[in-house]
């Protein structure tokens, strides 16, 4: 964890005195004009003149205009709010991330490990470098997650109140769906939807999420109409080796000109920071073995991970992939970059991991730990050399 944390900010470039390049160039300058907007003309553009010579703000899914976002923007220097958009939301990501396992039994430090462990990942390690702004909205998914879940467990304690809206619902909605960022959506909504089943929802937390849905229509549902009307042209089918897999474990964002040489193969048709989500070995061997406590213990949130980890893992090879073998598109045609879906991997590997690892505390504190210790051992060996074994 210590690694991952490290790789994130110690590869950031200096803040000042510098030229912003890959899509921190983008970002930045458009933030800039929104202050221009702002500041010399005392508006908040619709329509904006300053970006590719002209385009509307709120159908653009990247746009931070007139969105809650967009505060940072007009408090800071442009850099620097996307900083700390970026710091706030990992926050965000981190304490609900940990409150939602502490909900599952997990003890508060092991919640917290494994929440940093989420946050610190190389998945967003790499697509901050890259400046990739809009991926710290993900971070809101386990904000919703967790303040649906929580609204749950009160009901079922008798603690839920007699009002018809759960509020803290409501409003990690609404940040959510009037968030800048169509990616969250997108590679979100199988976890949201899989968690949702899981624990099946009441009706208040569903109209909860539907009132904050409703509240934010005024950002996603331009964009949704946007994207229906005009297609974008660099969607292909996209078909991926199970070896990519492998490269979720042991490559390192910390060694990006190795990582660059790694991935120079025919089927990259994308850098190489959407390609492995940079999982640590620990943080996805744990996973892996918490799959086997299935039998054992049928804890909601322990198959909601399990789920998420082998549709991750499904998604990421491509819905091309698929149609190689089966003929048929399992997958809607208009996605791109599939392996950006390792993030429901990583999510759920984070959720099983916690899991597996507040177990194996468990055992040792009742001096059961040494034979179990050994059978997991063995798995992680059998579950090695398979990784290892994947063709390329």
């Amino acid at each position: 964890m210590l690694s991952q944390a490290q790789s994130v900010w110690s590869s950031a470039e200096p803040w000042d005195g510098q030229t912003w390049s890959w899509d921190w160039d983008f970002f930045i300058s458009s933030a800039r004009a929104l202050r221009i907007y702002l500041y010399d003309h005392g508006t908040i553009p619709l329509w904006n003149l300053f970006v590719c010579g002209g385009q509307p703000e709120l159908p653009n899914p990247q746009s931070f205009a007139l969105t809650w976002p967009s505060l940072f923007i007009y408090l800071f220097p442009p850099a620097v709010a996307i900083m700390m958009l970026w710091l706030v939301m990992s926050v965000v990501g981190a304490w609900s991330t940990a409150g939602l396992l502490r909900l599952s039994g997990v003890s508060r430090a092991i919640s917290w490990i494994f929440s940093l462990a989420l946050v610190f990942s190389g998945y967003f390690g790499a697509h901050f470098n890259q400046g990739h702004a809009t991926f710290a909205f993900f971070h809101l998914i386990p904000l919703v997650a967790f303040a649906a879940v929580r609204d749950l467990e009160r009901k079922s304690t008798g603690k839920q109140g007699n009002g018809l809206l759960a509020w803290p619902v409501v409003f990690a909605s609404f940040l959510l769906f009037s968030a800048p960022s169509v990616q969250a959506l997108v590679y979100g909504f199988p976890l949201l939807l899989v968690l949702w089943i899981a624990f099946r929802a009441p009706m208040r937390t569903l109209v909860s999420m539907l009132i904050g849905m409703m509240l934010a229509s005024y950002k996603f549902m331009p964009v949704l109409f946007q994207s229906l009307a005009r297609k974008r042209p660099d969607i292909f089918l996209e078909a991926y080796p199970p070896s990519i897999l492998q490269k979720t474990l042991f490559t390192f964002v910390s060694q990006p000109e190795l990582m660059w040489e790694s991935y120079q193969h025919p089927w990259r048709f994308y850098g190489w920071w959407e390609y492995a989500a940079f999982i640590s070995p620990v943080l996805m061997l744990c996973g892996i073995c918490g799959i086997f406590m299935l039998p054992q213990r049928r804890d909601k949130l322990l198959v909601s991970g399990v789920i998420l980890m082998l549709a991750g893992a499904i998604l990421a090879l491509g819905n091309g992939f698929w149609v190689e073998r089966f003929g048929m598109v399992p997958f809607i045609r208009s996605v791109r970059v599939f392996p950006r879906f390792q993030f429901l991997l990583l999510t759920g590997a984070t959720w099983v991991g916690a899991l597996f690892a507040q177990q194996c505390w468990n055992w040792l504190a009742m001096r059961k730990a040494l034979p179990v210790v050994l059978r997991q051992s063995s798995l992680m060996g059998l579950v090695l050399a398979a990784l290892v074994a994947l063709p390329s």
